[in-house]
């Protein structure tokens, strides 16, 4: 159908009406998503054609602009500010000058963290002399905000591991097995040789959860974490760890009645793909 059939529609319209308009407009953006991006999409019903209109065009807008970017150094899109080094800055000046460089950071929507505590000089030092050398890509979108985290580019694997313990001890503790999948790896290994996907071992925890209300009077002593990386570079089995020490809580029965638990526990980590995960543990209440 030509455009003199349709003398009345604004340009870019399909239909006198809004709504197969949008109908019609909807479902080629859809191609459009397929075709240019090789993706599959599906519309959902339940999506008001408004809302599905809007987030198909951005799709399609981000994608093709992520398709013209280009790699610069971190300092490039600061507009190549000029810091002095932090070891010719005195503690007065440090402060100053870190206090300019944050808002620079959050003006260009760039956020900077570190897991651990830094000290300010620290910090500095790391963010303009490193930090902006790095290479990353020039795409900057109104409203989204570019990460970087320091223990990315200096893992601390220690503290990694003993994070991933304590959160582990801490679902335990609050019966809360969907959280605990995230430390966990694919498989595990228990102590007589069997082997569970993820979702038996989170299935057992479930068992054990429900023959108990709550528990309560939880405590845990962290008493020795190693580690060793494999030499390869490859992203899998990059290394091994594990966690131990003591815990002690009270579990209670539908009944009231109340059962003190205090033993050992051993938390066993694999690296892969720069994650540390669980994969073989002993934990009193649960091993025995």
């Amino acid at each position: 159908m030509d455009q003199e059939q349709l003398p009345d529609n604004q340009p870019g319209e399909f239909s006198k009406d809004p709504k197969e308009n949008l109908r019609i407009e909807n479902e080629i953006l859809r191609i459009k998503v397929q075709t240019e991006l090789g993706g599959v999409y599906e519309g959902d019903e339940n999506i008001p054609p408004e809302l599905e209109n809007e987030f198909l065009k951005n799709i399609l807008a981000f994608e093709h602009r992520y398709a013209r970017i280009k790699m610069v150094k971190v300092k490039e899109l600061l507009g190549n500010p000029a810091f002095p080094l932090s070891k010719e800055l005195s503690e007065d000046a440090i402060e100053a000058r870190f206090a300019e460089l944050e808002a620079l950071l959050s003006d260009k929507n760039i956020v900077v963290e570190f897991t651990q505590p830094r000290p300010l000089r620290f910090k500095y030092r790391f963010i303009t002399e490193e930090l902006f050398e790095h290479e990353t890509d020039d795409m900057q979108v109104e409203g989204m905000t570019k990460y970087f985290n320091y223990e990315e580019f200096y893992p601390d694997h220690e503290s990694d591991i003993r994070e991933s313990a304590i959160k582990f001890l801490a679902d335990w503790f609050q019966r809360k097995t969907d959280a605990a999948k995230w430390y966990l790896d694919e498989r595990f290994i228990q102590p007589d040789g069997k082997t569970f996907t993820r979702e038996e071992m989170l299935q057992s925890f479930r068992k054990v959860f429900a023959a108990y209300t709550v528990f309560e009077d939880c405590g845990y002593i962290m008493e020795e974490v190693k580690f060793e990386l494999d030499d390869q570079q490859g992203p899998l089995n990059q290394g091994m760890g594990f966690a131990e020490g003591m815990v002690k809580y009270t579990a209670v029965l539908e009944s009231g009645e109340r059962k003190e638990m205090e033993g050992p526990f051993k938390f066993y980590f694999s690296r892969s793909y720069n994650r540390w995960l669980i994969y073989f543990f002993y934990l009193t209440g649960f091993n025995a």
